[in-house]
């Protein structure tokens, strides 16, 4: 399943009253994703990193009653209270002790109603200290394989700071976003393509000196991805800015190199952010003279960007025209 419907997945499976229990490769945005959900479905979000705990955390720490013939349990201050809903989030389930996940299928099996249950793991094959639950755990839940969605993390990109570098990049080389892990290369490199190292590229690009770039983004993603797009980054530097762009979008020459097109356009929908409205127009001017899908990739960017950019006349005709080739490349 996409990353990008799991929001919806999430709430269908709380109406339900069905714990779900996500499973993905390292990096991949399991736990943004739960976050985001919660927020968007505006309840409170209990995230506990399983791995952290002892099962006595679960089942509640035993004090002597007062008869000195009882115990009585302690909560913890973060266990769902009656009275009260939200999304109790079960991060790393699977990297817990097997006692420690038997031991949260007592509270799992008593919460409060209201209250929902996420888990999150990764899987056995990707090395990552993952222990086979036991089977009573496992039928608790209804199991999601999730799948990165680099067109989701891409809307997501424009919400927070971020590199339109790695934008353009990651737009021009899709199958370096998020490739099958191969558990033994990454123990060997230290390094892996997922979104969070991409996030962590973008980083570096905005933050540290440039004459580090190299050495730490090949130390983020491996050398071979790396030596990519730093390649690329040269040929950006080369492209016009924005500005020049759109001060002259009729007669600007128009880059020939396919990743020198990519950079252009993923610059542009950067610069949305902050253009006078007036400068739409020649936005579109320019987009006009553009191969169709590079035209599409300014129109869908743009509009992640400014999410007015569609209403607008030039862009509401060009999108009539070319219905087709949009809808293709917003898939």
């Amino acid at each position: 399943m996409k990353i990008s419907i799991l929001p919806d997945c999430i709430s269908d499976c709380r109406d339900a009253n069905r714990s779900l229990w996500l499973w993905g490769q390292p990096g991949t945005g399991k736990t943004s994703i739960v976050n985001a959900a919660a927020q968007l479905l505006g309840i409170e979000l209990v995230s506990l990193r399983v791995v952290e705990h002892e099962p006595v955390d679960f089942g509640g720490f035993p004090v002597p009653h007062s008869d000195g013939l009882h115990v009585r349990r302690l909560r913890e201050a973060w266990a769902p209270q009656e009275g009260t809903s939200g999304l109790l989030f079960l991060d790393e389930l699977a990297q817990a002790t097997i006692e420690t996940q038997c031991a949260a299928m007592r509270l799992i099996d008593h919460l409060p109603a209201g209250w929902s249950v996420v888990a999150a793991s990764n899987r056995t094959t990707d090395r990552a200290g993952v222990r086979q639950p036991p089977t009573h755990v496992l039928e608790r839940f209804t199991h999601i394989e999730i799948e990165p969605d680099l067109s989701g993390w891409m809307n997501w990109t424009h919400t927070t700071a971020f590199s339109p570098l790695v934008r353009g990049f990651l737009e021009f080389r899709p199958a370096l976003f998020c490739p099958d892990m191969d558990a033994t290369a990454v123990q060997a490199t230290r390094t892996a393509c997922n979104p969070r190292a991409w996030h962590g590229v973008s980083r570096i690009v905005m933050k540290c000196r440039t004459e580090l770039h190299a050495e730490l983004i090949s130390g983020t993603i491996g050398i071979g991805p790396a030596a990519e797009f730093l390649g690329y980054c040269r040929i950006a530097a080369d492209c016009p800015t924005p500005a020049q762009i759109l001060a002259d979008p009729r007669f600007i020459k128009i880059p020939c190199d396919p990743s020198a097109l990519y950079a252009v356009c993923s610059s542009l929908a950067e610069h949305c952010k902050t253009m006078d409205d007036n400068l739409f127009s020649s936005l579109m001017i320019f987009a006009e003279r553009l191969p169709v899908e590079f035209a599409a990739m300014i129109v869908i960017d743009a509009q992640r960007a400014k999410n007015d950019f569609v209403k607008l006349p030039a862009t509401a005709a060009w999108i009539a025209r070319n219905q087709s080739v949009f809808a293709r490349s917003r898939s």
